[in-house]
C-alpha cells in the first residue's frame, strides 16, 4: 500500500512520535493542533474497519499544561516524556498502565 497522511486536525498541526500499541490497533501520538495552543499533548486513535477513529485527547493524568512527547510502550505500560509534570526538570520520563 502507498502511505497516506492521517489528517486528524488539519494542515497546520504539528504531529510527532507515533506509537502503535495493543497489536497495532491503537495509535498514540503527540500533536500540537493550531487551535489548542502551542504545546504538544498525547492523543490516541483506534483502528476500525473504515480506517482510524477521530483522535481523543489522553486524560489529564497524562497531559499537562506543558509538552508531552515520545510515547512508547512495553507490555502493559505506556512510557512518555513530559516537561509539565513535577520532576527534575526538562523532559522527565513517566509511565502509566494501559487498559487490560
Amino acid at each position: 500500500m502507498n502511505p497516506e497522511p492521517l489528517m486528524f486536525f488539519g494542515e497546520k498541526t504539528n504531529f510527532a512520535h507515533p506509537c502503535l500499541i495493543e497489536k497495532d490497533s491503537v495509535l498514540i501520538f503527540a500533536a500540537a493542533p493550531s487551535n489548542a495552543g502551542k504545546t504538544y499533548d498525547l492523543y490516541y486513535s483506534e483502528r476500525i474497519d473504515e480506517g482510524w477513529t477521530a483522535p481523543e485527547l489522553m486524560p489529564a493524568s497524562i497531559n499537562s499544561s506543558g509538552n508531552e512527547k515520545f510515547p512508547t510502550s512495553y507490555k502493559d505500560t505506556l512510557y512518555f516524556a513530559s516537561d509539565g509534570h513535577i520532576g527534575f526538570g526538562g523532559y522527565d520520563i513517566f509511565k502509566t498502565y494501559l487498559r487490560a
